[in-house]
């Protein structure tokens, strides 16, 4: 809704009160204009952008899930890996240290250089 108005200052020189019996030199118009959406074009628009980017935002998420779980479950196969690793490393030491002792002892016997 918009209240507007108009003011108009007409010139002498086109001879109106000769032909109009109600001329006035200046005029004044006051109004309304009211706007009644029937039919909003844009609406429509603007309402299927928001569906095409929902959808896009909807898939964008699902890739990201998907790309976090893929990451999830390889950071466990990598941990088990490096825990497997880890026993390994943990058995040669106690092989070497048992080693070690049985180098020891035969040293001790004067049986080892």
């Amino acid at each position: 809704m918009d209240l507007v108005g108009q003011y108009n200052l007409y010139s002498n020189l086109n001879n109106y009160q000769q032909y109009f019996t109600s001329f006035n030199r200046n005029s004044v118009a006051v109004g309304v204009v009211i706007r009644v959406p029937i039919l909003h074009f844009r609406t429509s628009a603007n309402v299927a952008l928001a569906k095409s980017q929902l959808t896009e935002a909807d898939l964008t998420l699902g890739k990201l899930r998907d790309d976090a779980e893929v990451e999830a479950k390889q950071n466990m196969i990598n941990k088990a890996d490096l825990d497997a690793a880890l026993e390994v490393s943990r058995l040669e030491l106690k092989l070497a240290q048992e080693d070690l002792a049985l180098l020891q002892s035969r040293f001790d016997q004067g049986q080892a250089t």
